[in-house]
């Protein structure tokens, strides 16, 4: 089938416009394009939009055409075919292409590309649209231009208006973009850059010299910021300086101040780390690292149990000069120390020593004897003193006697041997033995209230008695180690009975004796006027002193106490310390407890802050008081970069010259 065409004169172009007869006419379904035809054959000849080879080539078709009016109409080789005529037209049977040819220019809407081009001829490459009554032509739907020759809508060019600031500004109604105007500000002036810049040009033109200004100062800026920085690193300069490699370190050495402050702009502490031991002494103004201050806190803690363990084995009197065994309970006093003399002396003269159970009297005996004994012996002392001057006169008579009997003794020779053997038997006579119980008994079934052992040459001694009670109401015989103090003193009548006339020369002597001393306790003593001792086992030593508890000694009553004097320092476990040994361990315990106290003073006085952010060091100092003992401390606690660990250091001081140290790490997660 063949297609036949129409031709068109657009009038006010004086050129003629050829379309299919299928083309719809004027608001027509394809009226758009056939517009769009009738614009484009206004550009022929001045603008030049190139397609591809591709594009172009859906023109380059051999097909017939026909001839109307000045138009030739015949069959098309080539494209260049086309140069010596005006063309519009569609290839026959398709619909992919659309021309317009005037001269040498055509212009191609190729719908297999989706593109308009003109021909590649170069005659012209200017396209101009005119309105003679608008002054120009609205191209809308232009598409985003997105290669470097496309053109750009006005959608990518409003950003463009509004990125240059300084006022520029793109009307919404004529399009008109007003141009930006910029201003240096005086406070930003450099070498004279200030006032307006009407376009960016000469606004940059301005920033340059001022950058040039700019660049002179960064430049030697930089220089002397790299002469400080090498001056710092090198610490010649600041307040921490080294003189040289491998010389001390100080800080602030050129300026006053007498604390070093580590803390951060918070007030956080910061951790001091790598603090190198410093030297412990009286005069010694180390800092002193962790490891230090952990060793004097290991000592302090073994100061403290071993203070406990000195209290508690003084109070359970396991140590010290009076001690007590734990398990037989024996009281010594001194027993580890020399010494010959207990002396209970104080300020007010002698002491009365209380609660002193009987001691065991003997030949080899070491024991104190209490008042009850005492008294029990001068009770015989004063017996015997009577007794003596008695037997003085009966020893006369005795002599006399004693002679008589000689001429009857040997007569009585022969019944001794007879009555010896009954005797020896202890069937018979004063003396006998039960041969079941075996107790003797002597004149049993006798009268009288005396035995008396005399004999021809005076006295005997009746050996091997066993040690007799002693007590207020015992009837028992003493044996000899029982009244060896006593016998001493008798057999030396107190050196001939001295105290015969009643000498103050006694071993026991008291100016008052009008109240007797009252011992009702079992196996109680009470030696002194006026004494009392009702507690079992108890001694009451000294005038008015009063022992009411078992197993007590004591030397006053309540309100009139007594010191015991001349105490010599004590040895075993049981022994009585004197007031020395007290002193001596109060010394020590209170020398302990001031370095206790200056120690929680100097733990308190270490600072340990914490720093505000990752790679910040916080410094401070610290200064505490506990009960009466003052230390300052100085640390420092750093914080990683990466926010995790915490490293601090402190150290202390104490007025009395000791040091103390402390280094902690931690771990946040």
């Amino acid at each position: 089938m063949k297609t036949s065409y129409r031709s068109n004169l657009t009038e006010g172009a004086g050129s003629w416009i050829v379309a299919r007869e299928r083309a719809v006419a004027r608001g027509g379904k394809r009226s758009g394009r056939f517009k769009l035809i009738a614009r484009l054959m206004l550009l022929a000849g001045s603008a030049t939009l190139l397609l591809s080879g591709n594009a172009w080539a859906d023109m380059c078709t051999n097909d017939v055409l026909y001839q109307y009016n000045y138009m030739a109409m015949g069959p098309v080789a080539s494209c260049v075919d086309w140069s010596g005529g005006d063309i519009i037209g569609d290839l026959p049977g398709s619909g992919t292409w659309t021309s317009i040819g005037s001269g040498g220019t055509q212009i191609v809407i190729s719908t297999t590309q989706k593109k308009l081009a003109f021909s590649p001829s170069n005659s012209a490459n200017v396209a101009t649209m005119t309105d003679s009554v608008n002054g120009g032509v609205l191209l809308s739907g232009i598409a985003a231009g997105v290669s470097a020759r496309d053109a750009v809508n006005v959608s990518q060019l409003t950003p463009v208006v509004n990125a240059l600031g300084g006022g520029a500004s793109l009307n919404a109604t004529t399009g008109a973009v007003t141009a930006p105007t910029y201003t240096l500000a005086n406070a930003n002036s450099i070498a004279g850059t200030t006032g307006a810049a009407t376009s960016v040009g000469s606004g940059f033109s301005k920033v340059d010299a001022a950058l040039g200004k700019l660049n002179t100062s960064v430049s030697g800026n930089t220089t002397a910021i790299d002469d400080l920085t090498n001056q710092i690193n090198n610490g010649t300069i600041g307040l921490v300086q080294q003189a040289a490699a491998g010389q001390d370190l100080t800080v602030g050495k050129d300026t006053d101040g007498a604390a070093v402050n580590f803390a951060d702009r918070n007030g956080a502490t910061r951790t001091l780390k790598n603090v190198t031991a410093g030297n412990l002494s009286a005069s010694s103004t180390d800092a002193v690292n962790g490891s230090q201050l952990f060793a004097t806190n290991q000592q302090v803690t073994q100061n403290t149990t071993d203070i406990n363990t000195i209290n508690t084995k003084i109070n359970n009197g396991s140590i010290g000069l009076v001690q007590q065994d734990a398990s037989t309970r024996v009281i010594t006093v001194a027993k580890s120390t020399d010494g010959t003399v207990v002396d209970m002396t104080g300020t007010q003269g002698t002491r009365t020593v209380t609660g002193v159970t009987a001691g065991q009297l003997s030949a080899s005996s070491t024991d104190a004897v209490n008042g009850s004994q005492l008294y029990a012996t001068n009770q015989n002392v004063a017996q015997n003193t009577a007794d003596i001057a008695n037997l003085n006169n009966n020893v006369a008579q005795n002599t006399t006697d004693i002679a008589k009997n000689t001429t009857n003794i040997a007569k009585n020779t022969t019944d001794i041997n007879n009555i010896n053997n009954a005797i020896n038997s202890g069937n018979v006579g004063l003396v006998r033995q039960d041969a079941n119980t075996r107790t003797i008994t002597v004149a049993k079934d006798n009268d009288g209230t005396v035995v008396d052992m005399t004999g021809t040459q005076g006295a005997r001694m009746v050996t091997g008695v066993a040690a007799g009670e002693l007590s207020a109401d015992s009837s028992d015989a003493v044996n000899g180690s029982q009244l060896y103090q006593t016998n001493q003193d008798v057999a030396g009548l107190m050196q001939q009975v001295k105290n015969f006339a009643g000498a103050s020369t006694s071993v026991v002597a008291s100016q008052k004796m009008d109240t007797p001393a009252v011992a009702s306790g079992t196996d109680s003593t009470a030696l002194g006027n006026g004494s009392i001792a009702s507690g079992n086992n108890s001694v009451a030593i000294g005038s008015g002193s009063l022992a009411n508890e078992d197993n007590t000694v004591s030397f006053g009553s309540q309100g009139n106490e007594r010191r015991l004097t001349n105490v010599a320092p004590g040895i075993n476990g049981t022994d009585a310390v004197n007031m020395n040994q007290l002193n001596t361990v109060q010394n020590s315990v209170n020398t302990v407890a001031r370095q206790a106290f200056a120690g929680v003073a100097a733990a308190m006085a270490m600072p340990n802050l914490t720093p505000s952010q990752p790679g910040k060091t916080v410094v401070a100092a610290g200064v505490a008081n506990y009960k009466g003992y003052t230390a300052v401390g100085v640390g420092g606690t750093y914080r990683s970069m990466n926010n995790h660990w915490l490293v601090n250091g402190a150290a202390s001081f104490t007025p009395h010259g000791d040091t103390g140290v402390r280094g902690q790490v931690g771990y946040e997660f």
